[in-house]
């Protein structure tokens, strides 16, 4: 049996299609949605009540404990933790039954490929889009939580993800996953489509500020994020730019501003690889730069961790 597992925060607009979706690429298998509201202020509740199977109500836990509340609640031996934002499609369909066959002789986690949506913006074309692409040709560290699939008993015995991560909790849980011996998979034509991905840099810029922020809950997460410490010394060059600059040292200023400005142009090359011709490698420079600088604001949105 399957237990799909969604978090929602006021998902109103699309949490009718992500269920009903799901209905359709699961209606020759046994399973079950479960919906874990964080408190919404719109009607996200009532829908999910008509729709799913069961709706549970957790006002103050972080996105990983409203997970792990759906799979303690759930009853399939398979649990998928998927956004209230992300559509299974035919070919999900298709593919599930290979994925059931390997998560019955493995002990894996499993992701499948959250794909941009037909009216994609010039942003995704630009960031999105290649990241897909690049995605596929590396060993991949963790599954995201946006759609991941996995046996119930190795959830449980990776210890579930961290309820006091306000984000980063796929990349630990992962992580501890691979600590009991299981591997970590994507698999392609396991396709989905994210209808959340930004269209503009200030949504963009917001949706990092977010997922950065639990880099920066303690000084061990941070070091073990590379993208948190990048970020960072990124800022801090062009900190010590200003400030050499107001003391009127503009030859060190200048030295300090080009070696900030190195650090997006080297995230660009390393993390996209793939020829983007000249308009879009500089339209994918804006955009990792945008991205370094929400990543290394991060920390000033994030809140003391409390037991």
């Amino acid at each position: 049996m399957f237990s799909v597992i969604i978090p929602a925060l006021n998902e109103e607009k699309g949490i009718s299609n992500t269920i009903s979706s799901i209905r359709s690429s699961l209606r020759e298998f046994d399973h079950e949605i479960i919906v874990v509201d964080n408190g919404s202020s719109d009607r996200t509740f009532e829908i999910a009540k008509e729709l799913s199977d069961k709706v549970l109500i957790d006002r103050d836990a972080n996105i990983g404990e409203l997970r792990n509340i759906g799979a303690r609640n759930a009853r399939g031996d398979v649990l998928i933790f998927n956004d209230a934002d992300v559509l299974f499609t035919e070919d999900w369909r298709t593919e599930i039954v290979r994925v059931i066959d390997l998560l019955d002789r493995e002990k894996v986690v499993v992701g499948g490929s959250l794909d941009i949506s037909d009216k994609s913006s010039k942003l995704s074309n630009s960031w999105f889009r290649p990241l897909l692409d690049n995605k596929w040709k590396n060993t991949p560290n963790y599954v995201g939580t946006g759609h991941m699939i996995l046996k119930r008993d190795l959830f449980f015995s990776s210890g579930g993800f961290d309820p006091l991560l306000v984000s980063g909790e796929d990349s630990d849980f992962c992580r501890k996953a691979k600590g009991v011996g299981a591997k970590i998979l994507f698999i392609k034509e396991l396709r989905t489509i994210h209808l959340g991905y930004p269209s503009s840099l200030k949504e963009f810029f917001n949706r990092e500020c977010w997922h950065g922020k639990g880099d920066f809950q303690s000084l061990k997460i941070f070091l073990d994020s590379k993208v948190a410490v990048f970020a960072t010394s990124m800022l801090l060059f062009h900190g010590l730019a200003l400030l050499l600059l107001v003391m009127g040292e503009s030859g060190g200023a200048l030295i300090s501003a080009l070696c900030a400005a190195s650090f997006p142009a080297a995230y660009s090359i390393l993390r996209f690889r793939a020829p983007l011709g000249l308009k879009g490698r500089l339209e994918n420079l804006l955009v990792s730069y945008v991205y370094l600088v929400a990543r290394s604001l991060s920390w000033l949105f994030v809140k003391p961790a409390t037991q």
